[in-house]
């Protein structure tokens, strides 16, 4: 039967003109087309902020599914993988070139395996704001309706 994973995937890139570069060279790869991952990614653009002074924009791409099993040795699972080595070369290769990107993946059993990387706190800290693991809570609910019931306490207390 196997094991299903929750998958997030993100990718933050400084601006619009180094999404165009990294998504020119991810397309083209021959694992990326013949898997046909591209289509399954969302791409973003945060609006300007006249406040942000150092990355007033920023472009992301974003990729999550559900309930998919989700091995290092699958062939989609390195296509959409090659996109956090493309941005890394890039970054290797190019002053200036600003990324960060992350993966999470919580398996049917709770489990989380993560990855990330960032030539840029900043950005870093954009993937960590859009996607991340909350732990597990229990709620109990207070309601009016449950009333501690004395007598069964106090017979069993005393």
């Amino acid at each position: 039967m196997g094991y299903y994973s929750d998958v997030g995937l993100v990718v933050v890139l400084k601006d619009r003109n180094d999404l165009q570069e990294v998504l020119s060279v991810y397309k083209m790869h021959p694992n990326v087309q013949r898997e046909d991952v591209f289509k399954h990614w969302t791409i973003y653009e945060r609006e300007f902020d006249p406040n942000d002074s150092e990355y007033p924009r920023y472009c992301m791409m974003e990729y999550r599914t559900t309930y998919v099993k989700w091995y290092d040795e699958f062939d989609d699972v390195q296509a959409f993988r090659q996109l956090f080595t493309i941005v890394e070369q890039f970054g290797k290769e190019r002053d200036g070139f600003k990324y960060a990107y992350r993966e999470i993946a919580v398996g049917e059993d709770g489990a989380t395996n993560e990855d990330e990387g960032e030539n840029c706190k900043k950005l870093g800290f954009v993937c960590w704001e859009r996607m991340r693991v909350e732990p597990a809570q229990i709620k109990f609910d207070n309601g009016d309706f449950f009333k501690p019931y004395k007598e069964i306490k106090e017979g069993i207390d005393g």
